[in-house]
């Protein structure tokens, strides 16, 4: 597990490092455990878990997950923001905090009497509103509930080993989840990764805490390392966290570590229905957006890129049904199935392009020409259906698939992946 907890170096270690990249709830978490056949991440659905901090996979021959926290002081500035709205029912919570804070932390908070700061997150309607959602994150593993701020306010001073400036009661599950934090601290004093072993006690709820439960607003890199096959290649794969649950939830921005340079690709996972404005404004500001840019298109590098379609199967089921209701002829899903992917592969690609060379291209200039005819030589689509995949795999009778295991797209997906891999392709999963 030695050096688990740090971020990937392509250049260093000669991998290639890959980033999923979409909305949140679009279904990157499912494709990835599709593609790696075991969970590697936990998948979300119908208000469940959700990715809320980047998660690195990669090879390992034993299983095991490493986190790097948040410093101290993010703690410090969280209890900070709830102690000036406590202010009024607490005289004095805010000028007692300030005492017992590290220097360099209390000099930061200082500089920011505005209360509204700029690091982790620029949240909207303002810090106040973000403490108090993380806070009750962080205690109540939920970020939403009726707990007053001087309840989250004592929960923290508590985890800080602070006394409680308003007696409070909690319960055993809050008073375990702060126990738990406090016992962290030293990682996050140190920028100490906090390893542990598959086989240890409670590994999963650990593990889920981390990714996407109380702890992920502390976390910065969660590391996954497992015995993946399509890893072993030198391949990183990255959970990015969706756009949309990122910032409401964890008080992150859209990733702004993406693809740049050799050894790095992305994976943009998007849904039949297309890139959504939010997605591809996000991408257009981030590192990707300089792709897309139409100046000095001729010297700009090709940096392996895939657009990946979900949820197709809902479109299969709803015409499927709808035709049989006509009284219509229908012929099988598999054959709708595959008629939907020849209809969307041209169509999504050109929409990604229009939406993402909109600034850049729009006058259809001679730089932006070259930069779309770029892109169409290089972007691979992809059509998947993970649900599909885990029924071929389950060859469940009650359960039967409609597809083919490689009409479910995985396996083309794995294989793109394999072939972009410093080392060359690693026959997939």
């Amino acid at each position: 597990m030695d050096g688990l907890g740090a971020d990937p170096d392509p250049s260093a270690g000669g991998e290639t490092v890959v980033s999923f990249l979409g909305t949140a709830g679009v279904g990157k978490s499912s494709l990835i455990n599709a593609l790696l056949a075991v969970q590697a991440v936990q998948a979300g659905g119908e208000g469940g878990p959700v990715t809320a901090a980047p998660v690195h996979l990669r090879y390992g021959c034993r299983s095991g997950f490493a986190a790097t926290y948040r410093p101290p002081s993010f703690l410090w500035r969280m209890t900070h923001a709830l102690c000036r709205l406590v202010e009024p029912v607490c005289p004095g919570v805010s000028t007692r905090l300030l005492a017992r804070m590290r220097p360099e932390v209390r000099a930061e908070l200082e500089r920011e009497e505005t209360g509204v700061w700029s690091a982790p997150a620029g949240v909207s309607p303002g810090v106040h509103a973000w403490a108090e959602r993380v806070a009750r994150r962080l205690i109540f593993g939920r970020p939403w509930g009726v707990e007053s701020p001087a309840q989250l306010l004592s929960g923290l001073h508590r985890i800080l080993g602070l006394p409680e400036p308003l007696p409070v009661g909690f319960g055993l599950q809050e008073l375990a989840r702060m126990a738990h934090i406090r016992s962290l601290i030293p990682y996050m004093e140190e920028a100490r990764p906090y390893q542990v072993q598959e086989g240890a006690p409670d590994f999963d709820a650990e593990y889920a805490a981390h990714q996407c439960g109380h702890l992920a607003p502390l976390v910065m890199v969660l590391t996954r390392q497992l015995p993946a096959p399509l890893l072993k290649s030198g391949l990183v794969i990255v959970d990015q966290p969706g756009l949309g649950i990122a910032e409401d939830d964890a008080g992150r921005s859209f990733p702004t570590t993406l693809p740049s340079g050799r050894g790095q690709a992305a994976v943009l996972v998007m849904d039949h229905r297309g890139v959504p404005d939010a997605l591809s404004g996000a991408l257009r500001t981030s590192p990707l957006g300089r792709l897309f840019d139409a100046t000095d298109a001729a010297n700009r590098p090709d940096i392996p890129l895939s657009l990946v379609v979900t949820r197709v199967d809902d479109l299969v089921h709803e015409e499927y049904a709808r035709r049989r209701d006509l009284g219509e002829v229908v012929p099988s899903k598999r054959a709708v199935f595959r008629a939907h992917v020849e209809r969307l592969k041209p169509l999504l690609r050109e929409t990604l392009f229009r939406q993402l060379t909109h600034h850049h291209a729009a006058d259809l200039t001679r730089d932006g020409t070259t930069v779309r005819r770029r892109l169409r030589r290089s972007v691979d689509v992809h059509v998947v259906s993970a649900p599909e995949f885990g029924r071929v795999h389950r060859a469940d009778a009650r359960d039967r698939p409609f597809l083919e295991l490689e009409d479910t797209g995985v396996p083309g997906l794995a294989a793109w992946l394999a072939g972009i891999s410093c080392h060359g392709p690693e026959s997939p999963t």
